[in-house]
């Protein structure tokens, strides 16, 4: 066999053994649902996906589409459809079987009902076409109704939102038109109308429901659907044995609903549904190659260690509906929320509090509002994409913030400072969504002055540049425009108390800021000081950068304090800021950023663990400290459990990769079992995590776990890469990871043995250094 045979053939035994191992982590139910609570999800691409289950006799789904923004800018569901057989009662049956194909990307279901008739069905998408295959042993017809919370039949033609029938296919169509609520918002807070970007004006999303042999239409009846009310749009198949219904889903601006007509349509051909699946298949295919992470691969379902690394794959699957996508995910529950059945809440996973359902209990609910980015809640959505090689999941988190420049620098004119203001609490048109003054900034004191999500955001696109090759140019405007906002307007800020610009050993002095939710009024927070000195070195590397910027960012990086320190108990520890005037959210960590995501300290650094975990080992209760005495999430000392809120570890605390990133192998092993086993979901789906701080699934805890994993198994710079720097010797795994330098390496670890590892390019297996 020649060199290039040799190469396919150990390609294919590679792929076919990551392909069993995938298979592994396939989700099998014996049994049909109670409710949309124990829904699977069902991804597709450029957004869209559904929730579906099997129940009362019925295959259900909950659409969803990352694309649909209401002209309130709230993400919304799409509806309900209900798909029933008739003329045989699938109601108890005798015998079930419901199964998400990883591999495949589809759902499919097998039921017996008691008479002995057999159902078959497929549900997968055709990028944003849901399609439903279904063959019976016997003919029967589907009554196929669309629901919805929202829409009211006989709405007036001027109606935003309506249901109706044409040709044979069921349209439901909500159109935003003008949204003058932004402008208006954007005049409060300051913010020019040139300066707004604004995805929901004249936004269309929506959907076209068809059926091959057509649909015939009954009228339109109330009804009183999982936990809210509303109306139905049934309509009946043709009777056969054989059964295909596509629903088209689209959400963008000035969208045509007739092009989602004929996709519906096309694929009802024979042919052109072939043709789609194979497409389908080969996306599926491609993505999941591109990385895996497989622990204790075919171990015992109930084994924590080897649900960890199921969930992990299945959290990537929910996360490649966005493929191609517009926006990015919301990290309150993305696309798969379903009915809030906050009494199925164990109490392990229960910080929910009293909830007010202002928008009516149903699947559009979200908890902190759908209609939100928080910054620290977001960067989850990006960040597990770069090791994962998913640059195209990357994307949509990075364009949010490049697309808000304009806003972001009305932001810093109404603080007298050049560049550009980038907030914690924005909204989907890049405006404070959190009590915002008129200066455009939160009148909240724990966030008025969070400014670094936006430095974090552009450390995460220079690290996605460098692992995953991505095109940087279009990002350096809004990342260099904010380093010349802080020093802008940190320089005024010092001068109008000082007389000076900076302080008497030529630095900046970051004051006021807040360091996270955390400290109030500080100086020189440390997460803030690590995310400029990361980023301005990031860039000042760059051969892409403009003469202007690089003179720029060289006058700046002499300014920029030192990192916080401080000691405590006999030993140097990172502080929280230099100085601060209060506290606030005991939850954040922030003396830990040094070492993650920053790189500027921890296991590449040797010489800083000492530091480091003198910082770890010392942490006290502070802040808020209301609830700290005891936790619902893990009992008896274990990382979660009683002791301070900043060393717990739930939904977007990054607990876990700090641990893994100071090299504390017993502490993140134990946060990594609680965070993304089993355990880790109120649903019956295992990857729908949470909910914790926020909401179900929660999208934010399943990257924040994700990220962490990753951390465990590789920490990585341009010249560094330590192999397994926190992970335990009896944990097998087998995985595939991306570096820095657009470098992907895979190894296996068997028996507390590496027995493969191999580096591309080969270039950098020199750069390996095993951390076991």
């Amino acid at each position: 066999m020649n060199t290039a045979g040799l190469c396919l053939a150990l390609f294919c035994i590679a792929r076919s053994a990551a392909l069993a191992s995938l298979n592994n982590c396939n989700v099998v139910w014996d049994s049909p649902s109670r409710d949309s609570f124990d829904s699977m999800p069902l991804s597709g691409s450029r957004g869209a996906g559904a929730n579906v289950w099997f129940q009362d006799g019925a295959l259900w789904f909950y659409p969803g589409h990352s694309g649909v923004q209401d002209e309130n800018s709230c993400l919304l569901k799409l509806g309900a459809l209900r798909l029933t057989p008739e003329g045989a009662d699938f109601k108890s049956p005798k015998r079930f079987r419901q199964e998400l194909d990883l591999p495949g990307g589809s759902i499919c279901i097998e039921a017996e009902a008691q008479d002995g008739t057999t159902l078959d069905a497929r549900a997968w998408f055709a990028g944003e076409t849901l399609v439903v295959e279904m063959k019976c042993s016997r003919k029967l017809s589907l009554l196929a109704e669309y629901g919805s919370w929202r829409v009211k039949p006989g709405d007036a033609p001027t109606a935003r939102e309506q249901v109706t029938e044409k040709d044979g296919l069921l349209f439901f169509v909500h159109r935003n038109g003008h949204c003058p609520r932004v402008l208006d918002k954007a005049k409060a807070q300051g913010v020019p109308a040139d300066a707004i970007t604004n995805p929901a004006e004249d936004r269309v999303f929506g959907g076209v429901l068809a059926a091959r042999g057509g649909l015939t239409f009954a009228p339109t009846t109330p009804v009183e659907w999982q936990i809210w009310k509303g109306y139905a749009w049934p309509a009946k198949t043709i009777v056969a044995k054989e059964q295909v219904l596509t629903v088209a889903l689209g959400a963008a601006k000035h969208a045509d609903p007739a092009e989602w007509a004929a996709r519906a349509k096309e694929l009802l051909e024979p042919a052109a549904l072939a043709g789609a699946k194979a497409r389908e298949q080969k996306r599926w295919d491609e993505f999941w190659t591109r990385s895996h992470v497989f622990i204790r691969p075919g171990g015992d379902t109930n084994d924590p260690v080897a649900q960890m690394g199921r969930n992990y794959q299945r959290y990537r699957y929910m996360a490649a509906c966005n493929q191609g996508a517009e926006l990015p995910l919301r990290f309150n529950g993305g696309i798969f929320c379903s009915d809030p059945r906050i009494e199925r809440v164990p109490e392990r996973l229960n910080n929910l509090g009293t909830l007010s359902f202002s928008r009516g209990a149903n699947p559009d609910f979200m908890r902190w509002g759908s209609d939100i980015f928080f910054g620290q809640n977001q960067r989850w959505i990006g960040w597990p994409t770069l090791a994962n090689g998913d640059a195209d999941l990357l994307r949509p988190c990075v364009a949010y913030y490049r697309d808000r420049l304009p806003t972001a620098q009305a932001r810093a004119r109404n603080l007298k400072a050049a560049g550009a203001c980038y907030i914690e609490t924005l909204d989907l048109e890049g405006l404070c969504s959190v009590v915002p003054t008129s200066q455009g900034l939160s009148s909240a004191p724990h966030i008025t002055y969070h400014f670094s999500m936006g430095l974090e955001h552009a450390w995460m696109a220079l690290r996605g540049h460098s692992v995953l090759g991505t095109d940087i140019r279009p990002d350096l405007p809004w990342m260099v425009e904010q380093i010349r906002f802080f020093d802008s307007f940190y320089r005024a800020q010092t001068k109008a108390r000082t007389g000076n610009e900076l302080t008497p050993d030529k630095k900046l002095c970051l004051y006021p800021c807040n360091g996270l939710e955390l400290t109030l009024k500080a100086a020189n927070p440390i997460e803030t000081v690590a995310a400029l000195r990361a980023v301005v070195n990031a860039l000042l590397v760059l051969p892409e950068l403009s003469a202007a910027d690089r003179d720029l960012l060289k006058k700046v990086q002499p300014t920029l304090p030192g990192l916080p320190v401080a000691e405590k108990k006999g030993q140097k520890i990172f502080n929280l800021a230099d100085k601060w005037e209060g506290l606030a959210n005991g939850w954040e960590f922030p003396e830990m950023f040094p070492a993650w995501p920053y790189r500027l300290a921890g296991v590449l650094h040797p010489e800083t663990l000492p530091m480091c975990r003198a910082t770890w080992d010392t942490q006290e209760l502070r802040g808020d400290n209301q609830r700290q005495a005891s936790s619902p999430w893990e009992k008896g000392g274990k990382p979660g459990g009683p002791g301070p809120l900043q060393k717990r570890d739930w939904s977007w605390q990054s607990t876990m990769a700090y641990t893994a990133a100071i090299g504390l192998t017993d502490e993140a092993a134990q946060y990594a079992v609680t965070k993304l086993s089993d355990r880790a979901s109120a649903c019956r789906f295992p990857a729908y995590f949470g909910p914790g701080h926020d909401w179900m699934p929660d999208i934010e805890w399943g990257g924040c776990a994700a990220t962490g994993l990753q951390e465990m198994l590789l920490a990585c710079d341009e010249k560094k890469i330590l192999l397994l720097p926190a992970w335990p010797e009896d944990w097998d795994v087998d995985f595939k990871l991306h570096a820095p330098n657009q470098t992907t390496v895979e190894c296996k670890l068997k028996g507390g043995k590496i027995v493969t590892l191999r580096v591309t390019p080969e270039a950098r297996r020199k750069d390996v250094e095993i951390g076991l």
